[in-house]
């Protein structure tokens, strides 16, 4: 399947952690996360098992998850809770490396596999005995095993007449009184072999209090970016604007001593992506508030001086 002869086949899943490369990147909330990211030859065998096993033998995922989720994303996630009174926000421990070699067994092991191939893509699939972020098949591996889990959690919050819904490791839990909902789930996300980081669990007990939902702002019954990074996107889009004529006539400095000193430091001058980005978090703003102008001009006056310099 995998079209590799059977000795090579053997040494990467008997020896997956020698076809990994490691590296970290920064988290926002501060450290850093651990990212091991296959080599080609085991990526491509990843991949085909994901394309050709995992998504057609686990086509949906749970009505709560919207994490790694054809027509879901974070807008999906949120929007459920927009209007509750409290809310409470619950992250895993450790998410990805908390799932086993042999809960990824039992993945291809339920779908007919007999016990030496599942184990033999449990291993490809893992490494050091643990699902790796980083590899392609991770993202929904994590959902097909936190299936049970789902639907544990959306059946005890049905009880009790709560909202819930899931991306990747950050759970949100709403409704009129969210009080006792997070040691229930501690309770239950043990039983399934997961922890909570209880040092990120944020309780919000008004619903006129602003509250952050996985990097998006509920507040007054709408879903808008925060207020910081939306004054940073006009900033940047502003100092864009005003040198693109510059940056397309291939200039040296491409942005004047006021953009050098306005754009945000995590943003290179000379970034060849920084073009890409900026249009990127326009049209990230616009999708989540459609109804605002500013994305929208910002974009047409971008696609206008575009179109002008191209003539």
């Amino acid at each position: 399947m995998l079209g590799m002869d059977g000795a090579k086949l053997h040494a990467i899943s008997f020896a997956t952690h020698l076809f990994y490369r490691e590296f970290s990147i920064p988290k926002k909330s501060g450290g850093s996360r651990r990212i091991l990211a296959p080599t080609p030859i085991l990526d491509i065998a990843q991949r085909w098992v994901l394309k050709h096993v995992l998504t057609t033998g686990y086509p949906t995922v749970e009505e709560c998850v919207s994490a790694y989720a054809k027509g879901k994303s974070i807008l999906t996630h949120v929007r459920p809770h927009v209007e509750a009174e409290q809310l409470v926000k619950l992250d895993f421990k450790d998410f990805f490396p908390s799932i086993s070699t042999h809960q990824i067994f039992r993945v291809f092991n339920d779908l007919g596999y007999t016990g030496a191939v599942s184990r033999t893509l449990a291993a490809l699939m893992t490494v050091n005995g643990r699902l790796p972020q980083g590899a392609a098949t991770s993202p929904l591996l994590s959902n097909i095993v936190l299936g049970e889990f789902d639907v544990a959690t959306s059946t005890l919050c049905s009880e009790r007449g709560l909202a819930y819904t899931r991306y990747a490791d950050d759970l949100v839990f709403s409704g009129k009184d969210v009080s006792h909902i997070a040691s229930a789930v501690d309770e239950l996300a043990e039983s399934f072999g997961f922890r909570l980081n209880h040092q990120k669990t944020k309780h919000y007990d008004s619903k006129a209090e602003p509250r952050h939902v996985t990097g998006l702002l509920l507040i007054n019954g709408e879903v808008r970016l925060p207020k910081e990074m939306r004054r940073r996107i006009r900033m940047q889009s502003h100092i864009f604007i005003k040198n693109l004529h510059s940056i397309i006539d291939g200039g040296q400095d491409a942005f004047t001593t006021e953009g050098k000193s306005n754009i945000h430091h995590r943003d290179k001058v000379d970034d060849l992506l920084f073009a890409d980005r900026i249009i990127g978090r326009l049209k990230y703003w616009s999708w989540v508030e459609k109804d605002h102008p500013y994305p929208k001009i910002a974009l047409n006056k971008i696609d206008a001086i575009l179109r002008m310099r191209l003539q």
